[in-house]
């Protein structure tokens, strides 16, 4: 990964990966992602509005979504909202 004016490239691809998210190129390989919901999703930020504002992509975007969260969101809701991932014991 290299920072190019504050942003992080990866080696593969010359995709730029925002300063912000760079910790979600630092997971294991071996992390476990599972699935979500969009509706929990929804659920957990308020509404669908605040859930694109949380992500930085539209409301739009969000209900172009099938019934789950695209696994890449999932990361970056990881990243973002660790909190929504605790598990409930």
């Amino acid at each position: 990964m290299q920072s190019v004016g504050g942003v992080y490239t990866t080696q593969q691809s010359s995709k730029v990966i925002p300063t912000k998210l760079r910790g979600l190129y630092s997971l294991e390989e071996s992390t476990i992602i599972h699935r979500m919901k969009k509706q929990d999703a929804i659920k957990l930020a308020g509404s669908a509005i605040k859930l694109a504002k949380i992500l930085g992509i539209t409301k739009g975007a969000v209900s172009h979504w099938g019934d789950d969260v695209p696994v890449g969101r999932v990361y970056q809701l990881r990243f973002i909202k660790p909190e929504w991932f605790k598990d409930k014991k």
